[in-house]
């Protein structure tokens, strides 16, 4: 994942206060080295027959890009450890993408920044948000009945969701929570062990 994490990379985010040019060039860097790795990464799960007798070394002029070349040797080394698993367990690969596996990998890494579309809401949208998921969770519990109870997440350390505006989105959803939950004759009790988890 470390090696997979640093070939996806296109360098820090931009600090959300930067300016918006910044945030499209790193956005349009991005897209650029995702899209031309999947299509490598394709090309290479599509004819693995071809490519499972090829080392970095026979590329010769077929490929110069360093990227590539590091991304190709990440596609070997995980289609060598699924070979050696097929061979020792008897299973048929058919299922196994190995690209796709890399691929998936690396757009979940963050080593540079969440690389997500910088927008920071209002106070107002977010409480208009939170609204339209509390009625989102009525009609769950008027189809399903009352939960037993209810886990929620949060985080200001992905870059999503900015660090100054986690405790008024905690603190309204619990709010509204807690009164969706009177209206159907049931108290909500809050955990506190867990509620300043990051």
């Amino acid at each position: 994942m470390e090696k997979i994490g640093d070939l996806f990379s296109v360098g820090e985010a931009p600090e959300d206060d930067a300016p918006v040019q910044d945030h499209e060039i790193y956005q349009r860097s991005k897209v650029m080295k995702l899209h031309k790795f999947e299509e490598k990464l394709k090309l290479w799960d599509k004819e693995k027959n071809v490519y499972d007798k090829k080392g970095v070394d026979q590329f010769g002029n077929e490929e110069s890009d360093p990227e590539i070349i590091k991304l190709f040797n990440l596609w070997k080394e995980q289609r060598n450890l699924t070979l050696n698993a097929i061979e020792v367990s008897g299973e048929n690969d058919a299922q196994m993408s190995e690209g796709w596996l890399i691929f998936n990998a690396g757009c979940t890494t963050c080593s540079d920044g969440s690389g997500l579309p910088v927008n920071i809401s209002t106070k107002e949208l977010i409480l208009k948000m939170i609204q339209e998921f509390v009625a989102v969770v009525n009609v769950q519990i008027q189809h399903s009945g009352l939960p037993a109870g209810v886990c929620l997440a949060r985080s200001s350390l992905d870059g999503y969701c900015p660090p100054d505006q986690v405790e008024f989105i905690q603190s309204q959803v619990l709010k509204s929570l807690a009164s969706l939950f009177e209206t159907k004759n049931s108290t909500m009790i809050i955990s506190k062990p867990y509620l300043n988890a990051a």
